[in-house]
This record gives structure tokens, C-alpha cells and sequence, in this order.
């Protein structure tokens, strides 16, 4: 069942981006993320250049969690970005 929430992203510089609105699939180890505002990072943050060292999802009830590994995915016309394989 997804749950809702919202993602900050951690650079490796320090500096934190978000939040953004999320939807977490906990049965399929997913997040979607709602792109958008300035400071979103880009597809080669995730992948390309790893700038993003880690993102943190915090549902609407209970306690974050926080990732430094997984697999970004957008086929470029979603609204969303979707990080699978968290860990």
C-alpha cells in the first residue's frame, strides 16, 4: 500500500534540497518523487555525476528514512523520478 510523504535529497556538498511531495511502495522498495522548483537536481545528479548523496523520505506519520543507494529511473516524460532498489 503507497504511502505518502515527502523527499529531501542530500548533496554531497552538504546542502539539502526539498522537500518534495512522495509516494513510497514499501512491498515493491519504490519511491516516486514529484519533480520541480529550481533546485531539484538534475537525471545526472542521480546517476552521471552521483552529486546526490543521499535522500530521506518522511511519511506522514512515524519516523524518516533515509537511503544512500539505489537505482534512478525516468523514461523523460514523467512527472515523476522513481528510486528503486533503496538501500
Amino acid at each position: 500500500m503507497p504511502v505518502l510523504g515527502a523527499v529531501t535529497f542530500t548533496l554531497k556538498s552538504g546542502k539539502v534540497c526539498g522537500p518534495y511531495n512522495a509516494t513510497r511502495e514499501t512491498a515493491d522498495n519504490y519511491v516516486d518523487v514529484t519533480k520541480g522548483g529550481k533546485d531539484y537536481p538534475t537525471p545526472l545528479d542521480f546517476n552521471k555525476f552521483k552529486t546526490v548523496a543521499s535522500l530521506t523520505f518522511k511519511p506522514g506519520v512515524g519516523g524518516a528514512t533515509t537511503w544512500t543507494s539505489w537505482t534512478y529511473y525516468n523514461n523523460g516524460q514523467w512527472a515523476v523520478d522513481r528510486f528503486t532498489n533503496l538501500a
